[in-house]
Formats: structure tokens, sequence, C-alpha cells
């Protein structure tokens, strides 16, 4: 035991020895300096992935919320571009039934045989662009047309009692 004490006594006093030498500095007997440096690149290369998979699920999260708000949104404005199309031909259509009773209960009667087939196709013109409007309802042209084609026939009708002979009036 006492040559193993020797041995870690002069092991201790070469250590001081050396310490005093470098005036209390240790450096250590081989460079660490690359270890380290490659242990923290490799740190920050592991963490730069890590956070690159943070972005893309951020971005996969914002781009899924955006589409399923797209989806959601679009059969609500559908919908109530039906409901504003389907208003529109319903208060036309009271329109003109006021018009056609307001006539007949001032005792006004014209045969409308002869504008018939007129009135046909103004009808047929305004559920045509009735049905366009439901397919593009930003399109300011088929919303004016089909005003203009409803005005038009009540025009129409408007013209064929006007146009009565008084001796049919009577």
């Amino acid at each position: 035991m006492t040559a193993n004490k020797t041995d870690a006594a002069k092991k201790l006093d070469e250590l001081i020895a050396d310490a005093m030498k470098q005036d209390g500095e240790r450096t250590p007997p081989t460079d660490l300096w690359r270890g380290i440096e490659h242990s923290l690149t490799r740190q920050q290369q592991g963490s730069g992935r890590w956070l690159n998979w943070v972005w893309a699920s951020a971005a996969s999260m914002v781009v899924a919320v955006g589409v399923m708000t797209a989806i959601q949104m679009e059969p609500q404005q559908q919908q109530g571009i039906y409901q504003l199309v389907n208003t529109l031909t319903t208060q036309h259509q009271q329109q003109r039934d006021m018009m056609l009773t307001s006539y007949e209960q001032a005792g006004l009667s014209r045969d409308l045989e002869q504008l018939e087939p007129e009135l046909v196709e103004l009808r047929e013109a305004a559920r045509q662009i009735t049905a366009q409007l439901k397919q593009d309802p930003n399109n300011q042209a088929l919303w004016d047309l089909l005003q203009w084609v409803h005005q038009q026939e009540l025009n129409l009708i408007r013209t064929s009692y006007e146009t009565t002979p008084k001796w049919q009036q009577a």
C-alpha cells in the first residue's frame, strides 16, 4: 500500500508542478474544441430540423382551416343567392298578379292571346337568366337583365290593357 501511496503522491506532485509552470491554467492533453464544436453544430442542426417541422405543420393547419372555412362558407353563400333570386322572382310574380287583378277589378278585360307568345318568351328568358344567376351570382349584367325582362313583361301587360279600345271598356 505504501508503494501505491508513493506513486499517487508522485503523480500529485507532478500535477501540482505542471500547474505551477502553466500559471494555474490547466490544458487537456488533446484538443477538445473540435469535439465541442461538432456537438454544438449537431444540436443546432437538430433543432433547425425540429423547427422546420413545426413551421410546416403550422402552415398545414392554417391551410386546412382556410379550406374548411371556405368549404363551409360557400354553401351558405350559395343558399343566400338562391334565396335572393327566388325572392326577386316571387316579388315579380306578386307584382304581375296584383296588376292583373287590379285591371280585372276595374272591369277591364283583355284577350292576351295575341300577346301570349311574347309573354311566354319573356318568362322563358327570365327563367334562363335566373338559372345563370345561380351559376354566376356576381354578374351585375345578369341582375340588370333579369330586372329589365321582368319590367318588360309588366310593361307588355300594362300596354295590352291601355290599348284596349274604348268600346270594349264599356
